[in-house]
């Protein structure tokens, strides 16, 4: 039994979760190893031990991870809009309308209600605004539900894409380095410089804020505002981008610009590498412990027919993804893992594909899709609420 003291700690759970997280991510098994991921379970297995760890050190990790993947992406963010934007907009609505589908077919079939639903729905796309958009207007008994169906149903959210994206390589058959140097020699050609000095996804970087952390702290900080700022939608409610999309959004837009005024905007690459694994490792950590703490035996029994529709609700979304991305347009297998980790805006998946490849093609496009995916699933739950609720009873 591990000391009590030990499991309080977070300046001792942070380091085991990592340490052990990462020894066990190491194993490989006919060519298929959890890399970092494994710290996720080790998190896991420290929550149901009783692991305590403050929210803050998981969102300092997740902000820390959105801005150093957000400035790696940098202008040709908007080279990936202008040349496949139709492309990635319906493989994303049609992904989450899988998930929606799913959801309620496989609530209707266990007899969920549509508080019920909403949180399986929200929970299997690991969509915490969609989770805040679904409370509004319930009553405490709606409430209480949609909450254990979304905690239910996250967990086997996050795995799954982990898990999807671990094996996609081998379902396709493709060999990954092989699909970075073809992306690679598809932009070899060099870009003309830009005349306002800013970053070019292909030309001449800008210059580089060394170790500084200022302009990490000042994108950070906007990009946290931007997330809070609301968006009005149709009728009384509204619906914002979240820490996450705000912070990724204005380090796609300083990796852009490059600089602001004689300020750079971007970090060493050393700096960068090192932000972008800290955060990554206390992002995971963290969330493991807390969906750990969620898992006793209780719940997992009172619960396995929520726990069993989120696992067909995280999948159909993911192979109809994968069959438009591969079959109907063609699109490249990196490319692609970034589309399935927006499309369903799940920041762990984000980090198991970057693992997978840390090639830029991956943030892209899951930058690119993020918040259309946002928008449509608070359009879905809308729908939930509006149309399918009453019709239920």
């Amino acid at each position: 039994e591990v000391p009590m003291p030990v499991l309080e700690s977070w300046m001792l759970v942070l380091p085991l979760c990592t340490a052990l997280g990462c020894l066990f991510g190491s194993f490989t098994f006919r060519h298929f190893a959890l890399g970092s991921s494994a710290i996720l379970f080790a998190g896991m297995a420290a929550g149901a031990a009783g692991a305590q760890m403050p929210p803050a050190i998981r969102e300092l990790g997740l902000a820390l991870f959105i801005y150093s993947v957000g400035s790696e992406t940098g202008g040709g963010f908007l080279a990936v809009l202008a040349r496949r934007g139709p492309k990635l907009a319906a493989v994303c609505l049609a992904t989450v309308t899988a998930g929606f589908a799913a959801a309620l077919l496989c609530g209707l079939c266990f007899g969920l209600p549509p508080a019920g639903i909403a949180g399986l729905f929200g929970g299997a796309l690991t969509s915490t605004p969609a989770l805040a958009t679904a409370m509004d207007g319930l009553d405490p008994a709606g409430t209480v539900l949609l909450t254990a169906s979304y905690g239910l149903a996250y967990p086997a959210g996050i795995i799954g894409v982990i898990v999807f994206v671990r094996i996609a390589a081998r379902l396709e058959g493709v060999d990954v380095k092989a699909e970075e140097d073809a992306l690679n020699a598809q932009d070899a050609d060099p870009l003309p410089a830009r005349k306002d000095g800013g970053a070019n996804p292909r030309g001449t970087p800008a210059p580089s804020a060394g170790t500084s952390p200022l302009p990490v702290l000042l994108v950070i900080g906007a990009g946290y505002a931007l997330g809070q700022l609301p968006l009005p939608l149709p009728g009384q409610s509204s619906v914002s981008l979240g820490s996450a999309g705000g912070i990724l959004l204005c380090a796609i837009l300083a990796a852009g610009k490059g600089h602001a005024g004689k300020l750079p905007l971007l970090p060493s690459p050393q700096m960068r590498l090192f932000l972008r694994d800290f955060g990554l490792y206390a992002f995971l950590a963290g969330v493991g412990v807390q969906t750990g703490a969620l898992l006793d035996a209780e719940t997992l029994r009172s619960g396995m027919p929520v726990l069993a529709a989120s696992l067909l609700t995280v999948s159909l979304p993911m192979l109809v993804c994968r069959m438009l991305c591969r079959r109907v347009f063609h699109i490249d297998f990196l490319t692609m893992l970034g589309i399935v980790t927006g499309s369903m805006t799940s920041t762990p998946g984000l980090a198991a594909a970057s693992s997978v490849s840390p090639h830029r093609a991956v943030v892209q496009a899951y930058a690119a899709v993020y918040p259309l995916a946002l928008l449509c699933m608070i359009f879905m739950i809308k729908i939930m609420h509006i149309v399918i609720a009453p019709l239920m009873g």
